[in-house]
């Protein structure tokens, strides 16, 4: 067995016993590190060993920065281990990360809150007031992102705080100098460059493909020109990028092209209804036999909003378009696919193998499955096929799991609002548990030609308390 390992820094020749390895600074910063000078810092705490990480998670105070991961009131938050021990305890911790080869891994911390070593180190040496007082200007955090910033909340993120730093370090602005200069020292220099562990040959005597020159896009592969017409007004798209065109750009032609459609979740004010809030997918497919894709996009609506929507006439509905070369046509009403569930996703498969592809719409409450009939229109029947999945599924997928030739059919579960986490350690969904999986094997037409399916969860062992 053969592996890599950077054992080559400066600091690695100091304790082979080099002592020219170090500089004067970095020596001073390693009595400083490992807490020699003062047992009050003592870096080597949580970065000891020969990888400098204890491999613990510790809540460092950290700027809670970007998108998140969905936890706290704002939904913007990110409480790190917390998501994965569901204890309260654990939030705003982080992984120790190793100092190996430290000067080449900016930007620091989990969310990249800080572009250089020393912001970072300095932020160590008074967690509490460094958040408090963290501009993101600063730091060179993309304009765009600043108002992602969440405001430091000490009520809820110091009690988790690293014990060891909680009331900062009494560091001089000399000793942070010194300390980020021992940090230099862990970096190997043969980490900077690595296109010199490339091998020139390999055991098997094949040739090796040279290197490729940086790519300055991203390479797409071309899609046949009759499926890419597009039959709205005139003058409505410029003329399409040609190949090595580096001024490549997207334009929304929705309207035009007729795929005019709007979830129906809070038309008029925002509700506590998660349900809503997940969204709709949508499914391309050739519903018709073609040659064109076209596109059926999942509804859903919130409760509160339910008199509202039927004052008006009716629920929001899911919409069929019908491609019509290029131009889009909603054939929802004629067509018998505009449900009114509380939608998720969709599938889009031939469950029934008679060549015309079907759909099955997962959603909040029973599920539907869409027959097509071949003439332009579908007939619901999960309830009679034995898929109706009475619970919040979220997803699914269709393939042939036990090579009969028959599609089956794999559903996803989501929330059971019916049980709820005793002190959970996040927001939702984390303060639910979840809804198992359901799996369906398709057993082809019964004696009275009808498609159904036999639930195999529990026999196929997918099955998760």
């Amino acid at each position: 067995e053969r592996r890599l390992i950077y054992t080559d820094a400066p600091w690695d020749g100091y304790v082979a016993g080099d002592g020219a390895a170090l500089t004067a600074q970095q020596k001073r910063g390693a009595l400083l590190f490992f807490g020699a000078v003062d047992p009050r810092i003592n870096c080597a705490a949580c970065h000891g060993g020969d990888n400098f990480t204890d491999n613990a998670f510790h809540n460092l105070l950290a700027p809670q920065l970007g998108p998140g991961k969905g936890n706290g009131y704002s939904r913007r938050e990110d409480w790190g281990r917390a998501n994965v021990t569901f204890d309260a305890r654990d939030r705003f911790a982080f992984r120790t990360p190793s100092l190996r080869n430290v000067t080449l891994t900016a930007p620091y911390f989990h969310d990249g809150a800080y572009a250089t070593l020393d912001a970072a180190t300095r932020h160590h040496a008074d967690i509490a007031g460094s958040v408090a007082a963290y501009d993101p200007s600063t730091n060179g955090i993309p304009p765009d992102l600043y108002s992602s910033l969440q405001a430091y909340a000490p009520e809820r993120q110091l009690a988790s705080a690293a014990p060891l730093l909680r009331n900062g370090l009494p560091l001089a602005e000399s000793d942070l100098a010194d300390l980020v200069a021992f940090l230099a020292a862990l970096t190997d220099p043969a980490a900077r460059d690595l296109t010199a562990l490339i091998p020139d040959a390999v055991p098997s005597g094949l040739p090796l493909d040279p290197l490729p020159e940086p790519a300055p896009q991203i390479a797409a592969s071309p899609v046949p020109a009759d499926r890419m017409a597009f039959t709205g007004p005139a003058g409505a798209l410029d003329s399409a990028p040609t190949a090595g065109d580096e001024s490549v750009r997207l334009v929304d032609v929705a309207a035009q092209a007729g795929l005019a459609f709007r979830h129906g979740a809070f038309r008029n004010a925002i509700y506590q209804d998660m349900v809503a809030a997940m969204g709709g997918g949508l499914c391309w497919l050739d519903y018709d036999r073609d040659g064109w894709l076209d596109l059926y996009v999942v509804n859903s609506y919130a409760e509160d909003e339910i008199d509202e929507w039927q004052q008006d006439g009716a629920l929001p509905h899911s919409t069929l378009f019908h491609n019509r070369q290029g131009a889009f046509e909603d054939v929802s009403r004629g067509s018998d696919a505009d449900l009114s569930v509380r939608g998720n996703g969709c599938v889009a498969a031939d469950f029934d193998n008679d060549g015309w592809v079907d759909l099955y719409v997962t959603a909040y409450g029973p599920n539907a499955l869409l027959w097509n009939n071949g003439d332009g229109t579908f007939s619901e029947g999960a309830a009679a096929a034995g898929v109706d999945a009475p619970e919040w599924s979220s997803a699914a997928a269709a393939a042939d799991l036990n090579g009969d030739g028959l599609l089956d059919l794999y559903v996803g579960g989501y929330i059971n609002f019916k049980r709820k986490i005793p002190k959970p350690a996040g927001a939702f969904p984390q303060d639910y548990y979840g809804i198992p999986d359901r799996l369906y094997l398709n057993r082809g037409a019964d004696g009275a030609g009808r498609v159904v399916f036999e639930e195999v969860t529990a026999a196929a062992g997918v099955v998760k308390d």
